[in-house]
């Protein structure tokens, strides 16, 4: 075992006493998932994409995506032995032959890593986030061993791409960096230790819980149901827009999102719980940030004079849809921030998209008109400003600019996204996808609206 390791893989606690046999060929596995949530039985389906254990209860299937960490033990004294200088070799054969597609893979993958390890009982611990870190999903560069290709060689076209096989139509490379299973503990003790604050903060909050969001709300319970509808229809309109499907969880646990009715109570968690600057929160409605591997959205009453009770939820739910697509975006790929000009257009994107009668669209109106009145130059700076400026007008150029590149395609536009999460500038990004300076992307948007 290597040293220092232990600390960092999930002990398993499996069954045993069972009977080894070649005809059941049994395989138990705990699994740990990005939300935290630990299952553990035996393996009834994996074909790639999904697993499904079976424990003394019931049935469990989920995206083999969401697999951080896992611990497979096999109940069967034939399993083949390994191949010369691979040790575990027997261990993914025997699970190829048994097709099962993703812990095939993912032995294969962790035994030429070296990031294996054993528990207690004999189990193979499988620390799949330790794996990306030194494969970064990449194709393997060098060819594999003699021994692993001959193993293969009837079954390869079972295996995705970047093993060598044909490929499967079905695969898919993670578009979001894995967490160690130590992150992932922190990120939920830190939700939970804010969710405590809020409260003493705002008495009346309460939780509610979605596929994806943990949502502490101190508005009326009326309107939960409305929170969750939006913020789930938000992230699989996110899925559908970056290629990933809705079953993965992008966020480590589940995005949290803390919601106030009172703008005293909003000021006070941003200042003395989220440690904003009073002079930030004051100017801002809502707040999508970050303390390490924590992400979380913070959304208050909307700065400035609204004429109903009708408006303000349009206007707050026109807010969550963008911060929480911010927050998608920063984890999306790699967990870093992209140029503001894009990062607001794309959010804006959204939040028009399924807010339609919020200020989205009038600011998108509002742009337009100065590109036809011949002043468009006056957005230029604006691609390459840190921030881009709060005037309504300036983030409907942002959101028109992000759909003349959306019309152009999903693929260049996921390209050019990922250019820029590896440390691309913006104009050498819009170069090398589009073939387009910031001002040569003005001139033909520009062209477009008149």
């Amino acid at each position: 075992m290597r040293p220092g390791y232990r600390t960092m893989v999930i002990v398993s606690v499996l069954l045993g006493g069972m009977g080894a046999s070649s005809v059941l060929a049994e395989v138990r596995v705990k699994a740990m998932l990005s939300t935290g949530q630990t299952l553990s039985g035996v393996l009834l389906r994996d074909d790639g994409q999904r697993l499904s254990l079976k424990d003394n209860k019931r049935t469990h299937t989920f995206a083999s995506a969401n697999v951080v960490e896992c611990t497979i033990q096999i109940t069967d004294e034939k399993i083949p032995s390994g191949v010369k200088g691979i040790q575990l070799g027997g261990y993914a054969k025997f699970l190829l032959t048994k097709k099962y597609a993703f812990l095939a893979e993912a032995t294969l993958l962790c035994d030429l890593m070296r990031t294996f390890d054993r528990d207690k009982s004999g189990g193979l611990i499988l620390p799949l986030w330790e794996m990306e870190l030194a494969l970064s999903e990449e194709p393997l560069k060098d060819p594999l061993p003699a021994g692993i290709k001959a193993m293969y060689s009837d079954a390869r076209k079972k295996l995705p791409p970047r093993l060598g096989g044909a490929g499967s139509k079905t695969h898919r490379p993670r578009r979001y960096e894995s967490p160690s299973p130590k992150a992932i503990a922190s990120a939920i003790k830190t939700r939970d230790d804010w969710a405590v604050k809020m409260k003493r903060i705002a008495p009346k909050t309460h939780r509610i819980e979605t596929a994806h969001f943990v949502i502490y709300s101190a508005w009326s319970k009326s309107n939960d149901a409305k929170l969750k509808s939006i913020f789930e229809k938000l992230y699989t309109a996110l899925c559908k827009q970056f290629d990933m499907p809705q079953t993965e969880h992008i966020w480590i646990g589940k995005l949290p999102v803390f919601v106030f009715w009172e703008r005293r109570n909003f000021v006070k968690f941003c200042v003395d719980v989220s440690d904003i600057s009073r002079t930030m929160t004051e100017q801002i409605s809502g707040y999508a940030g970050y303390r390490g591997w924590f992400q979380f959205v913070n959304l208050g009453p909307f700065v400035g004079t609204t004429t109903s009770k009708s408006a303000a939820q349009t206007q707050f739910y026109e807010l969550l849809a963008h911060e929480a697509t911010h927050a998608f975006m920063m984890r999306y790929i790699k967990y870093k921030w992209i140029a503001s000009w894009l990062s607001e257009g794309i959010a804006e994107v959204l939040s028009t998209t399924l807010v339609p009668r919020g200020s989205g669209m009038r600011s998108l109106q509002m742009a337009h008109k100065i590109v036809k009145r011949g002043k468009g130059g006056q957005f230029l700076p604006m691609l390459t400003a840190e921030n881009i400026p709060v005037e309504f007008e300036y983030y409907g150029a942002a959101q028109s600019l992000a759909r003349f590149l959306l019309s152009k395609g999903k693929p260049k536009f996921i390209q050019l996204v990922s250019e820029l999460k590896n440390d691309v500038g913006s104009e050498e990004a819009l170069k090398k996808v589009y073939g387009l300076s910031h001002k040569t992307l003005l001139q033909q948007w520009a062209r477009q609206i008149r």
